[in-house]
């Protein structure tokens, strides 16, 4: 009998015990979800010459003229902070008969015929004149065997190239501007 009331008992307690663990309520959490939006900057920029034709006829070479060359670099909206390069170079024979020069109220002179500028990030195209004045003069001193030397090799030769000015790093003794024209120096 004393087994008997015991197994009651245990079994009483097992069923208070279910019944309790089956009221119990859990608290639960379900976890927050995140989203990752990346965004990509950009650099872009363009080299553009609006008022030179192209086909001769308002660039004849007359020793003292002055004519209108007025290469453009524009960098467009929305590109980032950036180290913009220039290279002007030209072949020796319109060096003899050509004068020019690069706008230094514009650009920095960076080494031989390279230059450079640092251009803030904009809502708007940031337009850079490349030479001074717009212009080139062919020399008073240049006489018509040099001028009628000059052909389709002969050129004048302006180019550019950009890179993000954040997050350039040179390492000692190198500069950011030195690492910045190593990573473009190729496209000049």
């Amino acid at each position: 009998m004393k087994k008997k009331a015991i197994w009651m008992v245990l079994a009483a307690v097992v069923l208070v015990v279910a019944s309790v663990g089956g009221t119990i309520a859990y608290l639960t959490s379900t976890p927050a979800a995140l989203t990752n939006t990346f965004t990509v900057g950009k650099v872009a920029e363009t080299l553009t010459e609006p008022t030179w034709s192209g086909d001769g006829a308002d660039h004849q070479l007359v020793p003292g003229k002055v004519l209108t060359k007025d290469p453009k670099v524009t960098v467009l909206a929305g590109s980032e902070k950036a180290y913009v390069f220039i290279k002007v170079t030209a072949t020796a024979d319109v060096k003899a008969v050509l004068t020019y020069s690069v706008d230094t109220t514009v650009w920095t002179s960076y080494s031989g015929d390279v230059y450079y500028r640092v251009v803030d990030k904009s809502t708007s195209d940031t337009v850079l004149s490349v030479l001074t004045s717009n212009q080139i003069t062919v020399k008073t001193t240049a006489v018509a065997a040099e001028l009628n030397a000059l052909t389709s090799g002969s050129i004048l030769k302006v180019s550019s190239a950009a890179v993000q000015f954040d997050n350039v790093k040179g390492t000692a003794p190198q500069t950011d501007l030195d690492a910045a024209y190593a990573i473009i120096s190729g496209n000049l």
